[in-house]
C-alpha cells in the first residue's frame, strides 16, 4: 500500500474513533443562513458567512447569492480574492469600466484568484452563488465612488 493510501486509512480510522460533533464546522446548503448583502454590495445580493469574519484578521469563508443580471461595479480589494462559483455563471472582467462584453464566464465549479489592488468587476447570469475565501481583513474599494452603495443616503 502506498504512503498516500496508508495516510488516508489512518485518517479514516482516527475520525471514526472520535466524536464527529467536536471540532468540525459543517455547513450544508439547506442549513445556511442567508441575510441581506453586506453594505458594500448593491441591494439584491445576499450573504451567508460560513466561517470567520471577513472584516477581521484571520481566515474567512462566505458565499454571496446574486440574482440574474446583478452587476458588481469595478473595484479593488485589500487582499487576494479567491472565488469559487457554486451555482450559476459568474462573469468576471478586468479594468475600471464595467463592460459586460469583455468578461470571461465562470460556470459552476470554476475558481479564480486575483491579487490585491487589481481593478475588476463581475456580473451574474442566472441566480448565481459565489464563494469567497481568504485571510482578512477583506475590504473592497469601488473605482468610482458613486457606484459604492455605502455612499448612498439611507432609505
Amino acid at each position: 500500500m502506498g504512503m498516500a493510501a496508508t495516510a488516508c486509512c489512518l485518517l479514516l480510522c482516527l475520525l471514526s474513533e472520535r466524536d464527529h460533533d467536536e471540532g468540525i464546522v459543517l455547513n450544508t446548503p439547506d442549513k445556511l443562513t442567508w441575510k441581506a448583502g453586506p453594505n458594500w454590495l448593491q441591494p439584491g445580493a445576499q450573504i451567508a458567512v460560513l466561517e470567520g469574519a471577513p472584516a477581521e484578521a484571520g481566515p474567512f469563508v462566505f458565499r454571496v447569492k446574486l440574482p440574474d443580471g446583478y452587476l458588481i461595479w469595478p473595484y479593488t480589494n485589500s487582499a487576494t480574492e479567491r472565488v469559487t462559483v457554486v451555482q450559476g455563471t459568474f462573469n468576471t472582467g478586468l479594468g475600471g469600466k464595467a463592460d459586460r462584453s469583455k468578461t470571461k464566464a465562470m460556470a459552476a465549479g470554476s475558481y479564480s484568484s486575483l491579487g490585491r489592488d487589481v481593478e475588476h468587476f463581475g456580473w451574474a447570469k442566472g441566480e448565481t452563488i459565489i464563494q469567497f475565501h481568504g485571510t482578512g481583513p477583506f475590504t473592497i474599494k469601488y473605482i468610482y465612488p458613486p457606484n459604492d452603495p455605502r455612499n448612498l443616503p439611507p432609505y
